[in-house]
């Protein structure tokens, strides 16, 4: 169907004709929506909904909430420059750290990377989450180019959007549970209350302990916590039971995917126990960099049901 009602086929020519109309009756940026360099907020709701609209009755591919698209990441070492007039030659070894990653997430998912050690899994996260760069391709997360971010904005994007979640804790040890929580809430817009985040992982008799009066599992609660707090856009978790034991690793995996459930966070965790995969509603395979395999299960399984 096109703009005055006909019913026609798609193709390059009705896209044209299609963003050509959008430019001329909204007033945002439709690189926005079609994968250009853009690097800044998303549109109005509203506006939103009705591209979502137009693009169905079109069959425009609408982009997912976050993507990577052909993602390389490099690391270089033992380098040594060679300039003369015309060219600048490095020479060294090279590390492909991720080699051409595409894959989408959609919002509201529990997503679980799953591969071996040094198969590229904290650099993928570190790349969504801001805290690295990519070397080639697109990261995008909400309609906002990740990839294309100056340093302000990632600093803006790290602070308000993401929520990290390490697998050593990284609590400040001289603040109790409740002003580690509460640091973090300080610096975003709308934050949830600490107290009531706390009480939610199950830890409102233990507010005023600090780090080292707790156990593994308690402090991982409240690294738990003191990500939510900042109503994220989305949770990344580094190995986040790799330094607990069975039994509470399962009560932080638990805790995890509860949250992701109630609250609509899309929550990615990253791992290399393959016995985790099941609990997740979109799996992905990765080794040497490489994006293997992409699963969607449409009936994740419990965390009780799950044993390694």
């Amino acid at each position: 169907m096109d703009l005055s009602g006909n019913v026609v086929g798609y193709n390059a020519g009705h896209l044209a004709v299609f963003k050509r109309w959008l430019f001329e009756n909204f007033s945002f940026r439709i690189t926005l929506f079609f994968k250009e360099e853009n690097a800044g907020c998303s549109a109005s709701p509203v506006l939103k909904v009705v591209f979502e609209f137009i693009c169905r009755v079109y069959g425009v591919d609408i982009m997912a909430y976050i993507e990577f698209k052909q993602v390389c990441k490099y690391y270089h070492f033992g380098e040594k420059y060679k300039k003369n007039k015309k060219t600048e030659e490095k020479s060294g070894h090279r590390i492909i750290a991720a080699d051409n990653m595409s894959f989408s997430i959609e919002k509201s998912e529990f997503c679980v990377i799953v591969g071996p050690s040094g198969a590229g899994k904290t650099t993928l996260l570190n790349m969504l989450g801001g805290m690295d760069s990519c070397d080639q391709g697109t990261i995008t997360l909400d309609t906002c180019v990740i990839s294309r971010m100056n340093e302000q904005q990632l600093t803006d994007y790290r602070r308000y959007d993401v929520g990290f979640v390490f697998q050593f804790y990284n609590l400040i040890q001289n603040l109790t549970a409740l002003e580690n929580v509460e640091l973090a809430s300080e610096i975003c817009r709308d934050p949830y209350d600490p107290k009531e985040i706390l009480a939610a992982v199950g830890l409102s008799h233990r507010l005023h302990n600090f780090p080292a009066q707790l156990s593994g599992g308690e402090q991982q609660r409240v690294a738990i916590a003191r990500a939510l707090a900042k109503n994220p856009k989305i949770l990344l978790c580094d190995e986040p039971t790799g330094a607990l034991d069975y039994q509470t690793g399962k009560q932080i995996l638990q805790l995890l995917q509860e949250s992701c459930r109630k609250t609509g966070k899309t929550v990615i965790l990253i791992t290399h126990n393959q016995a985790i995969a099941p609990m997740a509603d979109r799996v992905i395979h990765i080794k040497n960099g490489q994006i293997l395999k992409v699963e969607r299960q449409e009936v994740p399984l419990g965390v009780e049901q799950i044993e390694w």
